[in-house]
């Protein structure tokens, strides 16, 4: 994610009570996290497979689709990728086997 946020308390708030109250304020994010699990017939899950991403674009001044990057999942078979958020972006993911097998 592109930001982060900090929480500091003291030894002398711990001391004062034992409820402590901080007031956050996160900025809304522009990013979209995409979550997912890549399983077999038999349900069972499969790491290493290969996730392709492609962006589509469709503005009213530019379209077209193009290669966004590649992700493997974990032995899980689960796999995580954040994304630009836009009403102007659709994403296609397409699953391949993976390369090498054990």
């Amino acid at each position: 994610m592109v930001w982060h946020k900090e929480i500091l308390i003291s030894p002398k708030e711990l001391n004062r009570c034992s409820v402590l109250k901080k007031k956050i304020i996160i900025k809304k994010s522009t990013d979209v996290l995409i979550t997912g699990k890549i399983v077999d017939k038999n349900n069972n899950p499969i790491s290493k497979a290969i996730v392709s991403i492609k962006q589509i674009n469709n503005s009213y001044y530019s379209s077209g689709i193009e290669e966004y990057g590649y992700l493997t999942t974990n032995e899980e078979g689960e796999y995580a990728v954040l994304l630009p958020c836009s009403c102007n972006f659709d994403y296609v993911l397409d699953v391949y086997e993976p390369i090498v097998k054990c």
